[in-house]
């Protein structure tokens, strides 16, 4: 009983993290092939790509927790600041439109318009993030990347842009 014991909650802990019912836990999700937007009361305009959940820390408030996929955020006209937490880091903004893509290892997020303030989980200080600036966030580091492509984004226009990738 021991070891099934072991085994269940060592299943239970590995799939909390990548399985749908990430879904069930959020109060915003999209399934695969899914794309949606929602405007809040505040104003803020938040959209998922595909197979992405956002949970509500606490109600009322604009402090969300990205628990799988990606998301883009315009803040409202209200004065409210924005927060939005990933297993990587803490995106801070007042007036701006960013998007963060969560990978399992590590968090990408993009400055499209305004500017942000990042906290990596690793502990380094706060970083300001401006429109066109990306970052690449992990456990161990946070370092800056080439800016986004004129294709970054295009999810929310309906498109699925593919280059040197199989169909498969």
């Amino acid at each position: 009983l021991l070891v099934l014991g072991s085994c269940t909650a060592a299943i239970g802990c590995g799939t909390q993290r990548y399985a749908p019912w990430q879904r069930l836990l959020a109060d915003f999700s999209t399934r695969t092939g899914e794309y949606r937007r929602w405007t809040l009361p505040s104003g803020t305009l938040l959209e998922l790509n595909t197979d992405s959940a956002v949970k509500t820390d606490v109600e009322g408030t604009q402090r969300f927790t990205l628990l799988r996929g990606e998301i883009s955020a315009t803040t409202g006209g209200t004065g409210t600041p924005l927060q939005l937490t990933t297993p990587h880091c803490r995106v801070n903004a007042l007036h701006a439109r960013f998007e963060a893509r969560l990978f399992g290892d590590h968090t990408c997020p993009t400055v499209a318009e305004g500017t942000v303030s990042l906290e990596a989980s690793a502990g380094h200080a706060a970083l300001e993030m401006l429109a066109g600036e990306q970052w690449l966030v992990s456990q161990s580091a946070a370092r800056r990347t080439p800016g986004p492509d004129s294709d970054h984004g295009a999810w929310r226009d309906g498109m699925l842009i593919v280059r040197n990738l199989p169909l498969a």
